[in-house]
């Protein structure tokens, strides 16, 4: 089948966790499927991502992304669409759609996002699919809750209710909705009053092979009394978790076990956590790393301390891969099936969160324990291969039809 995919980035390299499931996803059905992935970059800077990626797609165009700045991000409030809709809306983009769409090839659109939706509205005649990583506007929510500033929590409610319209829409516009928990499904039927045979749940994977104990070596200077996150560090529920742990968690941990050492490790670090990590000598940010499992490996705990968010974390995942003893918060663990206290901890108050995490950097058994079982979760539910199979099925489902592809302007 030919399908075209639509995205917000170029898939490569693995530095985001809709980067490592689409680009996976990508790999594992590049040998059923002739795909044509369309995505905002600039070529000239990322041309070793094209390269990579022109592997296992037929094609793959990048188009210049739109510049914004904080005045179109503030005017936003008198706009209908949300921001982030807003941001990537492209007549660039809809132009490179029109044109692959013109050839009468395309059997079947998929957008995996919806920031990029608007780019493929104008499209009629071809089976569309949406995929979900998070429920966008449950973030917003959880965000504008949790906001102490009256002027962010006011644009942040805002930008739900306009994200909220616009995200339930499309789903309801969509001929499919993926998500990737059954949380996310629950709130689109419920909340957003999507028909329930329009949502399949692919959840996210792992890459098995990759992520396994001594597979890495641990990173020099850590220790086993080492605390380490992960993720992209300019998102704003990372940020959330990273400055609700180092100013609530880490402290009771500290007094129980003073040497310890948090480390953050990711992409783009916000200022306000460069900020942190200049107070407080036992926090390391460590930006940008080409590849995490050395400090996964070295780490005595793996935490989860998410209080925002939706969709599933591929983080949990592939440190569950790597057998490592995971605390989470339950928002942190949604859509994941996990056992509290056979393969994973959960605790969502401050002190319950350290004692846990104390308790494991103190007790090697229990840690080898949780390790265990959490590979052996991953192995039998979350590998690449049997994820990839679940969205074959659906591409081939729903672009089954065999009406002609049209542009309407």
């Amino acid at each position: 089948m030919n399908v075209l995919l639509v995205m917000s980035r170029l898939p490569y390299p693995f530095d985001t966790g809709a980067k490592i499931r689409t680009g996976n996803l990508i790999k594992a059905l590049a040998g059923r499927h002739q795909i044509f992935l369309v995505a905002f970059g600039d070529e000239a800077k990322e041309r070793e991502a094209v390269r990579v990626l022109e592997k296992y797609c037929r094609r793959v165009i990048c188009v210049p992304p739109r510049r914004y700045g904080i005045l179109r991000f503030m005017m936003n409030i008198f706009r209908r669409e949300p921001y982030n809709v807003e941001k990537y809306s492209s007549p660039g983009m809809e132009r490179k759609i029109s044109q692959l769409l013109a050839g009468g090839k395309i059997e079947l659109i998929h957008c995996d996002s919806v920031q990029v939706s608007r780019n493929v509205r104008h499209a009629r005649g071809v089976p569309k699919i949406l995929t979900e990583h998070n429920v966008e506007s449950v973030i917003f929510r959880r965000y504008a809750r949790r906001q102490k500033n009256p002027l962010k929590r006011l644009y942040a409610y805002l930008q739900w209710r306009k994200l909220r319209r616009y995200e339930f829409a499309m789903c309801r516009e969509f001929d499919r909705c993926v998500t990737v928990s059954a949380e996310d499904a629950r709130i689109l039927t419920e909340q957003g009053q999507v028909p329930v045979e329009r949502i399949t749940v692919v959840p996210n994977g792992v890459d098995l092979a990759y992520f396994q104990a001594g597979r890495a070596a641990g990173r020099p200077g850590m220790d086993a009394n080492s605390v380490v996150f992960t993720g992209s560090m300019d998102w704003l529920p990372n940020i959330d978790a990273v400055e609700y742990c180092v100013k609530r968690i880490m402290p009771l941990v500290w007094e129980r076990v003073p040497h310890a050492k948090f480390y953050v490790v990711g992409r783009a670090p916000a200022g306000s956590l460069l900020r942190l990590a200049e107070s407080e000598p036992r926090l390391v940010v460590t930006g940008a790393v080409d590849d995490v499992r050395p400090y996964v490996a070295a780490a005595g705990v793996f935490i989860v301390p998410l209080r925002i968010g939706g969709g599933t974390r591929l983080k949990i995942l592939q440190a569950l891969a790597m057998s490592k003893a995971v605390v989470s918060t339950r928002i942190g663990a949604e859509g994941i099936e996990v056992t509290q206290g056979t393969d994973i901890a959960l605790a969502d108050e401050p002190a319950d969160f350290a004692g846990k995490v104390v308790e494991l950097l103190e007790s090697v058994p229990q840690r080898d324990a949780l390790g265990r079982q959490g590979r052996a979760l991953v192995r039998q539910r979350y590998a690449w291969e049997h994820i990839a199979q679940n969205l074959d099925r659906i591409w081939k489902e729903t672009g089954a039809y065999e009406d002609t592809c049209t542009v309407v302007s």
